[in-house]
């Protein structure tokens, strides 16, 4: 029987070892206090730095503890850090000077401290001494009574402020007492150093026989300690720790030689979870006696890889890569022969596979298929390489092997290799029978394989199975028998086979057990009904638990087996829910399930320190709670901001599987993920509320309570309050000044707008003006040239009137010299003188001026009217001659319309220039274009 084990080097001799309430552990050393939350070792001296010898820890949370020549208690202070108040200075002054205080006793009507002479007590703020003068060398209580032994092994009690003689019937003269353990309500039992162990009730004692009386009297008996389930843990000072259950039987001897670091114990303690703290010579220890997990090594030293184990007629078998090992199959076994394996002869080199047919044990292994007798292994098959069997009926069984399989036939001596099986030349390491007698074989590689085998005709006709009937993959498929019906591991789930369609169909209810955590690799059932498991890297079993009329299924892991088993050769043996063994890469491990279950209780969890990380590490709580309560909020300066939290969980023996997880309320959102990592820190911080919060997890899934730490970062003076409401009003008187400064700039900017306005306006206006000036002057220069064109076209009719008037004068004249040759032609001079008539009325040319001059007036804007008006001595000609004058017309053509010679028209122009008054520098033509 092997066991869990820690090993501290913690200072040197370790004196006294006690738990508190939350399971934090206080070790008397010779440094000092030692304290250890689970995660951190922490040393706590006295204010004079001697040696601690005792502690105790009353109700309230104090921690009593005795030196040399020093005595008094830790109690947390304001911060959460164990703060040492000194009891000394409370004596009177011929009692301060005393010894190392050896035992102190923590009950109601006070406390009691134990030095070599002396017995203080202490109570309300005030010590007084009760016993001086006499060598003393024990104090412990013994029922509801304060026993005290002097060094002459005589006994005293307490009665009221004295000691006074008390006698134990059957107490061997010179037993000095080493230890008082309450056992039951009205029993105790007493260890002495070197007169063995006695149960004792009222005032009577007998021996505690175990059959170790010789070895604890020589080895002396220095601590004990009674654990929950009734065991004596008895440590001696030579050779290290027995361990005693309640029937009194040796279930451990614990010492050097298989792992204390010393054989001398000076202190024990069985804590909470009924595992052993040792305070040794030189260091301290933790052995998890109460570990449902015993580790064992049939080949000793070797420590060789399992495969296989079973139980035979009385004995258990381990089968091992390097041969077959025995030993006898019992429920107690004594220390002295735990080791004692036998290897069973002619079972050399790799063992596959141990199964039970009828009441014959048959060994697969390298070297072929044997039988086992006792100690001694007798070959059966002519096949080397034989994995493991299969029996088909009372007489008959299959061996599969590396290359096919046999059939082998149970005689008078034992079960004998009949044949080799044709039909089937694939490696047959898994088999299964069904419930038509037809065997399964399932290759990882390959399939599986259903298998008819007839015995008389020495076949096995094979079925394949592949992806084409409903198989995920051809590959890692595994065939087991659970309930009498066989299931199908494969990549994606577990199947079973349907007769009716000769199909595979997913088993819903083990695959949704088994689909979150992997591929299945090897699955077993105990006779509970409860299936043991290895599926990813996950080992453990689903629990059966009936709940009346119904039953619970749980699946339970078991992650102290994680990475243990052996590679695609996994191997469990359940033979009962006390007794299962998992084939290891180290031998074999043996598992007491009901006690694995019992123990499904959450985690003890604890905050051990807060502390600040600015810039040197600044403590703001120490893990422990003052008799004041809790400690007041923290408030801290914005420079503050980096804060460091440690946490742990009290429970030592799965310390490895516990898992924590924490959220700071006020930062993040969520809880961090699960994680083994005992601290959180946070940098960087902004000012504000916040509520750091965390909770751990154990091996079972089962989490602790959560446990907050609430703390405040106060603002920045640029952040304050103060500074808001003067940002604030900055804020505003900005915003005042911006409007007014807007306002400022709108009315300059409208100023501007207003003057640019009027300048544009005032250029628009002077552009309108020049425009209109320029439009008149297009206008009157259109209308110039409208005049001009109309002159050009008057002069122009005029002109051809003119012409006209010429022709027709001279046409007349004609005529009028052709009428006298017309007389003697009446009718011929008749129509002449007609038609002299008619030309002479077509040429009057006071009527043709008439027509000119209203025309001309039309054009020039009543020139002439005008001219007449203004100038009334004008004759005719004066006005025919201004007209032509206003239309630019030359002298040459004036003299033409007017029928006078170019001289006579310049004398017609001096003569209207007298008559209109014109100075000589006056251009005619000019003046009247005016006018």
């Amino acid at each position: 029987v092997n066991y869990s084990k820690k090993n501290y080097q913690a200072g040197t001799q370790n004196w006294r070892i006690c738990q508190d309430e939350s399971g934090v552990i206080y070790v008397a050393n010779n440094n000092g206090l030692l304290e250890f939350n689970g995660q951190y070792w922490r040393l706590w001296p006295l204010s004079n730095g001697t040696i601690v010898r005792s502690a105790a820890i009353a109700a309230d949370g104090r921690i009593f503890v005795g030196g040399q020549g020093e005595m008094g208690f830790f109690q947390a202070g304001k911060t959460g850090e164990l703060v040492y108040h000194s009891l000394r200075q409370l004596l009177e002054a011929r009692h301060q000077r005393f010894e190392d205080v050896w035992d102190i006793v923590i009950r109601p009507e006070g406390i009691y401290f134990r030095t070599n002479k002396e017995v203080f007590r202490y109570r309300d703020g005030k010590m007084e001494v009760l016993h001086s003068g006499h060598q003393l060398t024990f104090m412990a209580a013994l029922g509801q009574q304060l026993l005290l032994q002097h060094a002459s092994t005589d006994l005293f009690i307490l009665d009221r402020d004295s000691f006074r003689p008390f006698g134990l019937q059957g107490l061997e003269s010179g037993a000095q007492i080493s230890a008082i353990l309450p056992f039951n309500n009205d029993s105790s039992i007493i260890t002495t150093v070197s007169h063995g162990i006695y149960s004792c009730k009222g005032s009577k004692l007998a021996k505690w026989s175990t059959g170790y009386e010789d070895f604890l009297k020589t080895n002396k008996i220095a601590a004990a300690s009674l654990l929950q389930d009734g065991s004596l843990a008895v440590g001696t000072t030579y050779n290290g720790l027995l361990l005693f259950d309640a029937r009194k039987r040796v279930l451990q001897h614990l010492n050097k030689s298989n792992g204390l670091q010393n054989n001398t114990i000076l202190s024990t303690l069985a804590d909470r979870s009924g595992n052993l703290w040792l305070g040794l010579d030189n260091g301290i220890d933790y052995a998890a006696v109460n570990s449902p997990f015993t580790y064992i090594y049939p080949d000793g030293i070797n420590q060789g890889t399992g495969y296989a184990a079973a139980v035979h007629n009385g004995r258990i078998y381990f089968g091992t890569n390097q041969g077959l090992y025995m030993n006898a199959w019992k429920e107690y076994y004594n220390p002295a022969e735990q080791y004692q394996f036998r290897k069973v002869l002619n079972a050399n080199g790799q063992v596959w596979s141990l199964s039970v047919l009828g009441n014959q044990l048959l060994m697969g292994s390298h070297n072929g298929a044997m039988q086992i007798e006792e100690d001694q292994a007798a070959s059966i098959s002519r096949n080397n390489g034989v994995w493991t069997f299969q029996p088909l009926s009372e007489n008959l069984a299959v061996a599969g092997h590396y290359s096919g399989m046999s059939l082998l036939r149970k005689t008078a001596g034992g079960w004998r290799f009949q044949r080799e099986l044709k039909g089937i030349s694939e490696s047959c390491r898994i088999l299964a029978l069904d419930k038509h007698n037809k065997v399964w074989v399932s290759h990882p590689y390959r399939g599986v394989f259903q298998l008819a085998v007839d015995s008389m005709a020495g076949t096995a006709e094979a079925t394949f199975y592949d992806v084409s009937n409903q198989l995920p993959s051809n590959l890692n498929n595994y065939v087991f028998k659970l309930s009498g019906e066989l299931v199908f591991a494969t990549e994606h789930g577990i199947y079973s086979f349907m007769d009716s369609d000769n199909r595979f169909r997913k088993n819903p209810m083990l695959s949704e057990f088994f689909e979150p955590i992997g591929r299945v690799k090897f699955l077993k059932e105990d006779g509970n009904g409860n299936i043991w498991y290895v599926a990813g890297n996950e080992t453990g079993v689903l629990w059966v638990q009936d709940e009346g009329l119904k039953k619970q299924v749980k699946r339970m892991p078991v992650p102290e087996l994680t990475d243990k088993l052996v590679g695609g050769f996994e191997f469990i043996l359940p033979l009962s829910p006390r007794h299962v063994f998992f084939a290891t890469d180290q031998g074999f491990i043996h598992l007491d399930a009901e006690k694995y279950m019992q123990r499904e209780q959450p985690p003890n969890l604890l905050i051990s320190s807060v502390s600040v990380t600015t810039f040197k590490d600044s403590l703001l709580f120490g893990g422990h709670l003052s008799p004041a309560g809790p400690p007041a909020v923290p408030l801290l300066s914005h420079r503050e901001n980096n804060i460091r939290f440690s946490f742990s969980s009290t429970d030592y023996d799965q310390a490895e599987f516990t898992t924590y997880s924490f959220f700071l309320e006020g930062y993040s959102k969520e809880w961090s993920s699960w994680q083994k990592k005992s601290f959180a820190e946070f940098n960087n911080l902004r000012h504000g509320d916040y509520v750091f919060r965390v909770k751990a997890r154990n091996k079972h899934g089962l989490e602790s309570q959560e446990i907050s730490f609430p703390f405040n970062i106060k603002a920045p003076w640029y952040a304050s309050s103060l500074a808001i409401a003067f940002y604030f009003l900055c804020f505003w008187g900005l915003i005042a000044v911006l409007f007014l400064t807007q306002r400022r700039s709108f009315e300059q900017e409208k100023a501007m707008l207003q003057t640019t306005h009027r300048q544009k306006e005032a250029e628009q206006l002077s552009l309108v003006k020049q425009s209109e000036i320029e439009i008149a002057r297009l206008r009157s220069e259109k209308l110039s040239a409208e005049i001009n064109h109309r002159n050009r076209e008057l002069a122009t009719t005029t002109m051809h009137l003119v012409q006209k008037s010429e022709l027709i004068g001279t046409i007349r004249q004609a005529l009028e010299r052709m009428k006298p040759k017309t007389v003697m032609q009446p009718e011929l001079h008749q129509e002449l003188e007609k038609l002299i008539r008619r030309i002479e009325s077509d040429t009057r040319m006071d009527e043709e001026w008439e027509n000119f001059s209203r025309y001309f007036d039309e054009v020039h804007t009543e020139f002439l009217k005008k001219l007449g008006e203004k100038f009334p001595n004008l004759n005719p000609s004066d006005f025919k001659l201004c007209a032509y004058l206003r239309m630019n017309l030359s002298s040459k053509e004036i003299a033409t319309l007017m029928n006078i010679s170019v001289r006579g028209v310049e004398t017609s122009r001096y003569r209207l220039r007298k008559r209109l008054g014109l100075a000589g520098d006056v251009n005619l033509t000019e003046f009247l274009l005016r006018l």
